[in-house]
């Protein structure tokens, strides 16, 4: 678990799963070449990339926001962390949020930035076989579409972008798409101006599967 203070609000990482994918950069993200990723693998290794074997690692994490008294979540990962290649350090979300003094019934909104499995898993858990709310205490809502999460506090601005990024290679080269982009179009554009506004307003971005430190600060390197 991470935290770092962003204006008066605190802003803790907890990491779901980390996990060793069993496929190439090149399935992950088509029109990737094996050179792009070989000439940024001081960027990538070893936290999301491995040489040895040519896969790609990932995490599923979700972010807690305390700011004037109130508990925010930022997706909730995925309901069952036994997935295939996940490290020993994974943790359900209902430890997670107690581990960092929070109960599951204080916990005031979620936010989902889309409805992927590994976003909306402790939406809800199973009790007695039955499924039921993970935070009894929320008001019931729906987003319709993948959404990008602006907190401004003080100075401080960052951007919980969810699957907009899936690897520091996309920060470098904006225009590469992963295989999950329903609209490779829009994804390449919304990726470029997220990235455009993150340096142009020095907004720290958290996405949602970032492994090592999880998050990244941009700088423009030409346009």
């Amino acid at each position: 678990m991470h935290e770092i203070v962003l204006g008066d609000v605190t802003v803790t990482r907890i990491v779901n799963v980390v996990v060793t994918a069993e496929i190439s950069p090149a399935t992950s993200f088509p029109g990737s070449t094996t050179a792009t990723w070989q000439q940024h693998r001081s960027l990538l290794e070893p936290d999301f990339f491995e040489v040895s074997t040519n896969t790609v690692r990932a995490a599923s994490q979700v972010w807690l926001l305390r700011s004037e008294g109130r508990n925010i979540v930022v997706d909730t990962g995925f309901a069952h962390t036994q997935q295939p290649g996940a490290q020993a350090n994974d943790t359900d979300l209902i430890q997670g949020l107690t581990a960092a003094g929070v109960r599951r019934e204080d916990n005031d909104v979620v936010i989902n930035t889309h409805l992927h499995e590994d976003h909306v898993g402790w939406n809800t858990y199973l009790d007695g076989g039955v499924r039921v709310p993970s935070f009894p205490n929320l008001a019931p809502g729906h987003t319709p579409g993948s959404s990008i999460l602006r907190l401004q506090s003080g100075s401080d601005t960052a951007l919980f972008v969810g699957d907009a990024l899936h690897t520091p290679l996309q920060i470098v080269q904006p225009d590469t798409n992963s295989q999950y982009c329903e609209d490779p179009t829009r994804a390449r554009r919304t990726r470029n101006q997220l990235l455009g506004q993150a340096a142009d307003t020095n907004a720290l971005v958290l996405p949602a599967h970032f492994p090592g430190h999880g998050a990244a600060e941009i700088e423009r390197n030409g346009n």
